[in-house]
């Protein structure tokens, strides 16, 4: 079940061993604006990281470390669940049967650090409902269903 949080989803707040901060990308090769800019900031980096492995298929998922202390490491998840970013139709971008392939990679990622009794948790923003154009109410459902009883944190923004 998702818990929301009011914050900034690229400062994580967990005292878990593996915290991974996820989030939707294109797969055009393009990164640098709503919540990817803001992880580019916070991470410098990760962009580059990103545009290096292309070319980018919809389900792939890029498990970034961008940070490591005694206790904790932290990982950004790319998830490539997003098609052209910029549709002249106005269509929707996020591909939900994308989504749903990153997400099933999420829950192995866990099911492999669970079984290392190391702990885990899962961040992310609202993805896929800002400038890819999801529903959020379907896209809560993909979450929902399958990254079931996973430790799950959305975070809210507030300027």
């Amino acid at each position: 079940m998702i818990k929301y949080l009011h914050g900034d989803a690229t400062k994580p707040q967990s005292e878990t061993e593996i915290i991974t901060i996820a989030h939707v990308c294109n797969d055009a090769n393009k990164f640098g604006s709503g919540f990817a800019a803001a992880i580019e900031k916070a991470y410098p980096g990760v962009r580059q990281e990103y545009i290096n492995r292309a070319p980018h298929r919809l389900g792939d998922v890029y498990d970034i470390l961008v940070g490591e202390t005694e206790y904790q490491s932290l990982y950004v998840a790319h998830m490539v669940a997003q098609i052209d970013p910029y549709p002249r139709d106005g269509s929707c971008k996020l591909q939900y049967h994308a989504l749903e392939t990153c997400l099933n990679h999420l829950k192995s990622t866990w099911d492999f650090y669970t079984s290392k009794n190391t702990t885990h948790s899962i961040h992310m923003p609202k993805i896929g409902a800002g400038l890819a154009g999801g529903d959020w109410n379907k896209i809560e459902k993909v979450i929902d269903t399958v990254l079931e009883g996973l430790p799950v944190f959305v975070y809210l923004w507030e300027d």
